[in-house]
């Protein structure tokens, strides 16, 4: 296999959106509330899941961190995502490469393709077009 020539890695744990947050804890709040009210030993599974709910809501934090890498060798580009499937460009197929705001566009000998990059950073995304434009230049 081919040196790497240019890597980014990202790992983060996303922020949910205040409108998560606040669903998450209202509802949480409400099933404890009924639970409560009509109390029976069978509901005792759905306080859980109504302090649970509040938990997540209050923390505001995704469960899962996401993994994301872009990796240019000597003959491909490799996009890595957390919980989508891995994309292999090869270079030799390449008509044309464009990278404008956070998308990389790849333009084939028959068809193009959109990539999404939205996870780069502003300075990943500028080091990315550098590198991009000096691999091929034609961009």
């Amino acid at each position: 296999m081919d040196h790497n020539d240019f890597s980014i890695v990202s790992s983060e744990t996303k922020t949910l959106s205040k409108g998560t947050r606040i669903y998450n804890s209202i509802y949480g709040i409400i099933v404890i509330t009924f639970c409560a009210i009509y109390y029976q030993a069978r509901w005792l599974p759905l306080i859980g899941i109504g302090t649970i709910s509040v938990i997540y809501g209050l923390v505001g934090k995704a469960l899962l961190k996401t993994n994301n890498s872009i990796i240019i060798t000597q003959s491909a580009i490799l996009i890595k995502r957390s919980f989508q499937q891995n994309v292999s460009i090869n270079l030799k197929d390449i008509k044309r490469i464009m990278l404008d705001l956070y998308e990389l566009q790849v333009d084939f000998i028959d068809y193009t393709k959109i990539y999404d990059l939205s996870w780069l950073t502003r300075a990943e995304h500028h080091k990315l077009k550098e590198k991009l434009s000096v691999l091929i230049p034609s961009n």
